[in-house]
């Protein structure tokens, strides 16, 4: 009796006495099995399955006369179609018949499982696999029907992939060539990687166009994504780098070793857990940018240690930079409360005799305005930019000469400060703080000549040094 086999019950004698029970209710194994009912048939077929693997197993330990495999029962909805009599059928298929509709059926048991529960479709799908696996190869003395060609019609089990809840974040995921910009060597501005521009990207409305760079590392020209077609990154909000950060560590999971990744998330991390973040974010957002392109471009990677003694000096240091800096601006255009304001004319004749920029506000020492009021001369740490004086600004400069008695080479002109002899803008903070205030690749006027000395347009020294008016 084989292993599994209700005690009682004889294996039938011939190779199909088992099929002709099989379809008769009242006989064999499938007493008290509903042949009727998709559930009656799917147990049915869990026992025809033992029973088949017993006879395969009887034909490997070289037993003749093995009676043939019986065939899975079609779920009941093809037998409702075929039904034209009380009576079934108990015509028996021949085996290319059964091989050639095994797997259909297979298919539509399946279908039919599903409709009665997750418990009852998993103990079909065991049952499935094991047949399949069973008829995958010729069983010994050639009875075995091989069902190789039709195991790609089984459906394939569906499991949770690892990753957040779906539900937990909207992720958008990031083209390919925002990748390539990292791996090659060159920076990615977080305005490429808001879940805004990605979805941009994702639905087409914006393309993500191409330019060639020439590659420092490996004297070599690429072609990269052209970031300077999209929004500059250090105007950026601080909900807009909250919003990017995390699809920006999506990119580097995808092209960095696990402890760059890790570190980066660790940067990211320790710069929003920072105090007064609202109001110190210009300087953190100037600081994150310096680490991220310091060890991207041209393929640095020089490794860092997030909240070090270091790291720290240099997020205080780039805050209060950043700080101070907007101090100055307002301070440049900041104009008298109660003075309006005049801009400077073109065309009118300058103080040197040429043409370009000159101010309506009169000449220094003739103690005439063309305006009505002003304030007083305010602090005497305040440097002019154009005459080289303390004690007023240079939107509030009157003076023709310098202190030292040169004509003077800057006037102040649509609320710019411009050379007065061809009328070039001039870069404040350059002036101000010098080549470490103003990073050229990000001044809009350093290709135009901007960084340039206000008193004499040497771009050999900038204004605050007063090297050529001491």
């Amino acid at each position: 009796m084989a292993e599994g086999e209700p005690q009682g019950r004889v294996r039938s004698p011939g190779p199909y006495g088992n099929m002709n029970r099989d379809r008769n209710p009242e006989g064999g194994r499938n007493v008290g099995n509903d042949l009727s009912t998709t559930a009656g048939r799917i147990a049915e077929n869990e026992a025809r399955t033992t029973r088949n693997e017993e006879r395969a197993q009887r034909r490997e330990e070289g037993e003749e006369d093995v009676e043939e495999d019986e065939p899975l029962l079609d779920p009941i909805e093809q037998e409702q179609e075929q039904a034209g009599s009380q009576t079934q059928s108990t015509t028996v298929p021949t085996p290319a018949q059964r091989q050639s509709s095994s797997a259909d059926a297979m298919a539509r048991l399946l279908a039919s499982a599903s409709d009665c529960g997750p418990e009852l479709f998993e103990r079909t799908l065991a049952c499935v696999e094991k047949w399949t696996g069973v008829t995958a190869q010729p069983a010994a003395g050639g009875h075995g029907r091989g069902a190789a060609g039709h195991s790609g019609t089984v459906p394939r089990r569906i499991g949770d992939v690892k990753g957040p809840d779906l539900f937990d974040r909207k992720q958008v995921d990031a083209d390919p060539k925002l990748h390539a910009v990292l791996e090659l060597g060159f920076h990615l501005p977080l305005t490429l990687c808001t879940t805004e521009a990605l979805e941009a990207v994702a639905r087409g409305t914006k393309q993500l166009e191409m330019a060639t760079h020439w590659h420092s590392k490996d004297r070599q020209k690429r072609s990269v994504v052209d970031v300077r077609l999209w929004p500059a990154e250090d105007d950026m909000s601080s909900d807009e780098w909250r919003d990017a950060w995390p699809n920006y560590l999506e990119v580097l999971r995808e092209v960095c070793e696990q402890d760059v990744y890790e570190r980066f998330k660790q940067h990211y991390e320790f710069l929003s857990r920072q105090a007064n973040f609202k109001t110190r974010f210009p300087g953190i957002l100037r600081f994150d940018i310096a680490v991220r392109r310091a060890y991207f471009v041209n393929a640095k990677y020089q490794p860092f240690v997030v909240g070090s003694t270091r790291y720290c000096q240099e997020l205080t240091q780039a805050c209060s930079d950043q700080a101070v800096e907007r101090m100055e601006r307002l301070q440049e255009r900041a104009g008298p409360s109660s003075v309006r304001y005049h801009p400077y004319e073109r065309g009118m004749p300058t103080s040197s005799g040429g043409s370009g920029y000159r101010s309506d506000r009169g000449i220094a020492g003739s103690g005439s305005r063309s305006f009505q009021g002003g304030r007083s001369s305010g602090s005497a740490g305040l440097l002019c930019l154009i005459c080289g004086t303390s004690g007023h600004k240079a939107d509030d400069c009157t003076r023709s000469k310098t202190v030292k008695g040169r004509p003077v080479y800057a006037v102040w002109a649509e609320r710019k400060l411009r050379a007065e002899i061809g009328g070039r803008e001039l870069c404040i903070r350059w002036n101000i703080r010098g080549p470490a205030g103003c990073q050229r690749g990000r001044c809009p006027t350093a290709s135009d000549g901007g960084h340039a000395c206000s008193f004499c347009g040497s771009s050999s020294h900038h204004a605050a040094s007063k090297q050529c008016i001491q």
